[in-house]
């Protein structure tokens, strides 16, 4: 703690330091005291302070200056005995430490009161303080003193180091007489913590653990009526007829401790419980050592004991007990949060699902926990953190979290042991339909997104896994990424890592809006070979442009197995059909309307891109008339089976036998009748029946 002592010439800022180290007064002192080291074996705090004298005068300004931005604490010195002095207090020293940009706790020291001559000067000087106080927030005390009588020296000294290690303006509102909002906050979760029976208030034995743990004493049973007494006689909704304090008679409680000056007692009790300075948790008081090391390809989820406290959290707050959590009792649920958890921000908006009959502010308990699993993909240590905040013992906070493997290593792992949440990264035109195909996933209805531009749209649900996969569920999470995000995103390998599939959306009314959304598979397919990618044509309600990609711009690979095709068809028996089976596929084209076979061109259509890269057809979607086309689904199967959708295929032998079928089952199972037919189809050919010119 350093205390650094300024004021005017002439106030007694030397003989007030002097007097404190030799309990006794001296006519002579020097201009400015050396700096006096205070052990911290002597210090009441046992902490280490540095008391440091400053010159008056222009010739020292620079030197003062320098100590006032080091300071932890000021002492401003005025002479009682010359009210000029404190006026200045105002409107010169303050106003320095001000402009200088200082945001420390300052103490007013009143010195020289044995040449106070009447009450009238006090009652003089009291009228100047006070709207002085009331205006400069950071003057925690003002004391007056003599240095010469040595009265009230040493507590000038007291208040300032306690102004540093047990500061007021956390905590209290001079000016309203109130506890601040985070202080509120801070003690509900302290009593939360305490409630161990989840009752709304703390009996006696709670009351009693709660004095052991802060204290190491416990209190005895006249104490125990006597706080009551003294909570209810105050406060009377502090008491219940239990006769157990409630949240509002421990709030209580410390408002009267901080009236009374004991900072001390509320400071022992917040720091206790993890709090620092700002009254946020410490790091290293949360223990999230666990994630510090975290890959970008693993995820965090909820286990088993996370999960069970967010329940019990959900049954408390749960005032009405009709399954759902209302506005007001969600943030009764935050109230020991500093701010509110998934609140949307000028970046991101996540949606949850609504009840049809409850409709807007009302959570459902599946919803709420969605949302805690999309929370710990956006910020697995953010939701830790806020899960403490909510009551979570520190000691346990690892338990209530589990880290996925990388993927390369969860693939060899049993089924039972891979990861729960898949995540799904969004990629589009800012008018492709994706904030709506991200809302859809919860069930929101169309057209009535607040999502603005830029923003990135975020939901979470369960989705069904086919037995044949495993059965059970998987939570699937949807983000998506904004448009003007995109090229960054891209070009991020991390981000590219963190998802499991990414989806492709582009506007199936709009001509050629596939080319771009071609072009961005291919950076991605370049950038990460094993990322599996789905296209999803979007709008299909309304009527289909044409949609094509020049043929020039496929990949390398994919224009020799276009070639080889070719040169196939040209020399077979049958060209009469083989041209007319051109025409047929040309007909079914992947954006709609009269296409052109690639053959008869120079370009080629979404379908037939696709196929000739290996991976499913787009998927025709309609947001607006509900018809999905089981995109949800068939996302969760990619995502569980992703060599289907990925350009990284490497199989031969019996793995391409073995690969194929579970391709073809898995697409009948998520992607319907129509994928079957025609993409299902195609990988079959590209895996059991590859040409021989085939080497995508």
């Amino acid at each position: 703690v350093r205390i650094v002592v300024a004021g005017d010439a002439a106030v007694g800022k030397t003989s007030l330091i002097k007097t404190l180290l030799s309990e006794g007064f001296e006519e002579d002192v020097p201009d400015v005291l050396p700096t006096v080291v205070v052990p911290p074996e002597v210090t009441p705090e046992r902490v280490h302070v540095s008391i440091i004298d400053t010159p008056s005068g222009d010739a020292g300004a620079e030197a003062l200056d320098e100590e006032l931005r080091n300071a932890s604490v000021v002492v401003l010195v005025y002479d009682v005995s010359r009210p000029a002095t404190l006026e200045r207090v105002s409107s010169y020293w303050l106003r320095k430490l001000h402009d200088m940009g200082l945001r420390v706790p300052v103490t007013l020291a009143g010195n020289k009161m044995d040449l106070r001559t009447s009450e009238t000067e006090a009652r003089a000087l009291e009228s100047l303080i006070k709207p002085i106080m009331e205006e400069h927030r950071e003057l925690e005390v003002c004391i007056e003193c003599s240095a010469k009588q040595i009265f009230n020296v040493a507590e000038v000294f007291y208040f300032a180091q306690k102004s540093v290690l047990h500061p007021t303006a956390p905590l209290y509102d001079v000016g309203s007489h109130t506890i601040k909002p985070r202080a509120v906050a801070a003690l509900t979760r302290v009593f939360r913590l305490c409630d161990k029976d989840l009752d709304g208030e703390l009996n006696d034995t709670e009351l009693n653990d709660f004095q052991y743990q802060c204290f190491n004493v416990m209190l005895k049973d006249e104490e125990l009526t006597g706080v009551k007494t003294v909570v209810k006689e105050n406060s009377p909704s502090g008491v219940s007829r239990n006769g157990g304090v409630t949240l509002s008679g421990f709030v209580f409680l410390h408002t009267l401790f901080i009236q009374k000056g004991r900072l001390e007692t509320t400071w022992t009790v917040l720091r206790r419980f993890g709090y620092d300075d700002s009254l946020r948790l410490r790091e290293d008081y949360v223990g999230l050592e666990k994630l510090s090391n975290l890959q970008p390809d693993q995820i965090v989820e909820l286990a088993p004991a996370g999960s069970a406290f967010l329940n019990s959290m959900f049954d408390a707050s749960d005032a009405d007990k009709d399954g759902f959590l209302s506005d007001a009792e969600l943030a009764q649920l935050f109230a020991p949060h500093p701010e509110r958890p998934w609140a949307s921000t000028d970046k991101a908006v996540r949606y949850h699902a609504l009840d049809k009959a409850k409709g807007e502010g009302f959570m459902s308990r599946t919803a709420f926990l969605q949302r805690w699993r999309m929370h710990l993909v956006d910020d697995p240590q953010g939701a830790l953190l806020s899960m403490v905040y909510l009551g979570l013992p520190s000691e346990r906070a690892c338990d209530a979290i589990l880290v996925s493997k990388s993927r390369r290593r969860e693939r060899r792992a049993a089924q039972s042991a891979r990861r729960d949440t898949l995540v799904v990264s969004v990629l589009g035109g800012a008018t492709s339909g994706k904030t709506e195909l991200v809302r859809g996933l919860v069930g929101l209805p169309f057209g009535a997104s607040d999502s603005k531009a830029g923003k990135s749209a975020g939901a979470a649900r369960d989705v069904q896994v086919d037995p044949a996969f495993g059965g059970g569920t998987k939570t699937l999470v949807m983000i998506s990424v904004p448009e003007s995000q995109t090229s960054a995103f891209v070009s991020s390998q991390s981000n590219l890592e963190s998802c499991d599939v990414a989806v492709l959306v582009y506007d199936a009314s709009v001509p050629q809006t596939f080319e771009d959304t071609a072009r961005l598979y291919q950076i991605l397919a370049a950038s990460r070979p094993s990322l599996p990618i789905v296209f999803v044509a979007s709008k299909s309600e309304l009527p289909a442009a044409k949609q094509s990609v020049p043929r020039d711009s496929l990949p390398a690979r994919a224009r020799s197995k276009l070639d080889a095709a070719g040169a196939a068809a040209t020399g077979a028996s049958g060209a009469a059909t083989t041209a007319a089976a051109a025409a047929a596929t040309g007909a079914s084209s992947g954006g709609g309307g009269d296409q052109a076979h690639a053959s008869d061109n120079d370009t080629v259509d979404p379908d037939e891109f696709c196929a000739l890269l290996g991976i499913p057809e787009p998927q025709r979607i309609s947001m607006k008339t509900g018809d999905t086309a089981s995109i949800y689904e068939m996302l969760v199967g990619v995502a569980l089976n992703p060599e289907i959708a990925s350009s990284a295929k490497e199989l031969d032998g019996s793995a391409a036998g073995t690969y194929a079928a579970r391709s073809l089952q898995m697409l009948a199972v998520v992607a319907g009748v129509g994928l079957v037919a025609y993409g299902g189809k195609k990988l079959y050919d590209r895996f059991v029946k590859p040409s021989p010119a085939s080497h995508l």
